[in-house]
């Protein structure tokens, strides 16, 4: 019952709504997700904007990374890695991960989830995301971006979400750890 994105065009779209998330409050994004194939640039499983607003999503080696604007700043919390990539953050294909992302209000922490461990954290400020009236949108980003390195060309692209995208669920709270695991 899961929806299947191509990696380029497919997308949901949900227009602002009355009641959703709102500038000044925590947030958690939470969803499943399995991998057919890597995207060449960031590409979310859910986000609202592009490079404001929030994210939760994946890179171009396989590692997934929450992103979320305060205090006029795009703060990113990720788990890199480097070559051969195997290491237990790296998202296999063709398996479902449930990955999530929290922002507390009261304490400034961003945190990110695989699985239900936390597996990065990181301070920041304490005045509560900041929302832009745009769509929510599951799979694929708004806009076109730059590949990353180790690909043919740099000509800016659609990037998306190529696999199986599952119950996400966004909240104006912040889910503690019990609660997301």
């Amino acid at each position: 019952t899961a929806l299947e994105f191509d990696g380029y065009n497919t997308v949901v779209a949900i227009p602002p709504v009355e009641g959703a998330v709102a500038s000044g409050k925590s947030l958690t994004i939470e969803g499943w997700l399995a991998l057919g194939a890597y995207p060449w640039n960031w590409a979310p499983l859910v986000q609202q904007g592009d490079d404001d607003g929030y994210f939760l999503g994946v890179d171009s080696h396989g590692y997934p990374g929450f992103m979320v604007e305060i205090d006029t700043t795009w703060e990113k919390l990720s788990v890199p890695n480097k070559p051969p990539y195997n290491d237990t953050n790296h998202l296999e294909l063709f398996k479902w991960y449930n990955l999530a992302g929290t922002y507390n209000k009261q304490d400034g922490i961003m945190r990110l989830f695989i699985n239900g461990k936390e597996v990065a954290r990181k301070t920041v400020g304490k005045n509560g995301i900041q929302t832009v009236n745009n769509d929510i949108r599951v799979g694929k980003a708004g806009i076109m971006r730059t590949p990353t390195e180790g690909t043919h060309d740099t000509y800016p692209s659609n990037f998306g979400i190529d696999g199986l995208i599952d119950e996400v669920q966004i909240y104006d709270l912040a889910l503690n750890n019990n609660q997301i695991a």
